[in-house]
Parts: structure tokens; sequence; C-alpha cells
């Protein structure tokens, strides 16, 4: 999941505490910026279309939250804001896991599991790495893959994520399966 605040999201362990310790309240803060203030568009770097994503995670944060027992609660505001004495709450590791799970089922209930999580930056430069390795130039790809140059380019620079069918002939030239690209591309 890509939001336009300049944080991305992936269905892993890294990002669930990252949001947790810091883009819940980051979303929470441009909206509150944009609620309070009435000169919000003429010195804002935010843009109409930040404060929209931002007003949807906070909507699929509070639909997180709403589905947590109360130990799941404590896990997580001791990942937010640990005590001073750092002291775990009980159990820890198995209300985390439970809150991970709903925090996944929330975020990326409509999600394409490997897909999805594609980071095309990643994703560009895997292929390119690939390419050169086999010493093909860009033009030769693109025409054994029926595209012009420019779609090469653009995937390789992490401009745009591949289609399907890409990443399909992609693996056939190279000898590759598909799980081992997607695999090698994952965040």
């Amino acid at each position: 999941m890509k939001a336009k605040l300049h944080f991305y999201l992936a269905r892993n362990d890294r990002s669930y505490v990252y949001f947790l310790k810091t883009n819940a309240d980051y979303s929470r803060y441009i909206v509150d910026l944009f609620r309070t203030r009435k000169d919000f568009m003429t010195y804002s770097p935010y843009s109409m279309e930040e404060v929209a994503c931002a007003e949807a995670l906070i909507i699929k944060d509070d639909e997180f939250r709403a589905l947590l027992t109360e130990k799941e609660k404590e896990v997580v505001e001791f990942i937010h804001r640990p005590p001073r004495d750092g002291k775990d709450p009980d159990e820890h590791g198995k209300y985390y896991r439970s809150s991970f799970d709903k925090w996944v089922k929330v975020f990326f209930k409509d999600k394409k599991y490997l897909y999805d999580e594609l980071n095309p930056k990643c994703f560009g430069k895997v292929m390119a790495h690939i390419r050169r390795e086999e010493m093909m130039s860009k033009t030769q790809l693109a025409e054994q893959l029926g595209v012009n140059r420019t779609t090469v380019i653009d995937i390789e620079n992490g401009e745009r994520l591949p289609s399907l069918e890409y990443i399909y002939k992609f693996s056939k030239i190279f000898m590759m399966s598909i799980d081992k690209l997607i695999e090698l591309c994952l965040v």
C-alpha cells in the first residue's frame, strides 16, 4: 500500500511497528493541521491529495483499533509509547501477533499478497541487474517482450510496476521462475 505521505506500508513486522510508532500520528497531525488552519492551502507543504490520504489512513487505523482486545491494545500502546521501565505487557508475543494479524486484515484486505507489496524501485533495480548480467540491451529486451524501449526504461527506473504479462515474459526470457523473481523484489 503506497501512501502519498512519503511512506510505504508493507505486510511485515517492520512496517507495522513503524506505522504504530510514527505514521499513525503523522497522519493525524496533517489532518488536524488542515482542520484547524484556515490558511492551510496557502502555506502548507501538503496537497489536498495528501490530506485525503491521511484521512483514509486514520479511518483504517480507527477500524484496526476497534478490533483490538484490551490485551492487544496494551501491546499496541507499548509499541507506540514504551514505558520508562521498559517492562513488556504480559504475553506480549501472543498479543503482538494477533494485533499484527488484525492490522494486516484491515490495511491489506483488498490487496493481492505478493503483487501489491512489490516496491517498483526495487523491482526495477532487480530486473535491470538481471538484464545487464545477461548482457542484453534495453532495446533487445523491449523487442523480445513486445513493448517499447520507454516501457523498459520506466520499469527499470521504478516509475511503474510491470504488468503480470511483462513479468511472465521477462521470467521466460531469463529462464527463472516468477516466484523467484518476485521473491528477489519483495521489500
